[in-house]
């Protein structure tokens, strides 16, 4: 079973696999300093969607908003950084971050 509580083998397994690898191994360098706009990467947090599942915590309008807040505040000192969805550096789901 994939960890979204799919069935292994399933049309929402794979997507999950995918999506899994594009955020594991797609992670090309970015903040390009020649830029005027700050480049990052956001996390949404974990979002009850049918990939998120009803156990997750966030409905999607609430990391909708908190991801408009932050953006709102992101600025050049940003740039290049993987953010959480209250725009701050290096937390993650797993890490205590509080996604």
């Amino acid at each position: 079973m994939a960890p979204n509580g799919a069935r292994s083998g399933s049309r929402q397994d794979d997507d999950y696999k995918i999506g899994d690898r594009l955020t594991t191994n797609a992670i090309l360098p970015i903040g390009d300093p020649k830029l005027t706009c700050p480049q990052f990467r956001i996390s949404p947090g974990w979002v009850r969607t049918d990939m998120g599942g009803e156990e997750a915590q966030l409905s999607p309008e609430e990391s909708a908003e908190s991801l408009a807040k932050a953006i709102d505040r992101i600025g050049p000192e940003l740039n290049g950084q993987f953010l959480d969805r209250y725009g701050r550096v290096g937390n993650t789901v797993g890490s205590g971050g509080g996604l």
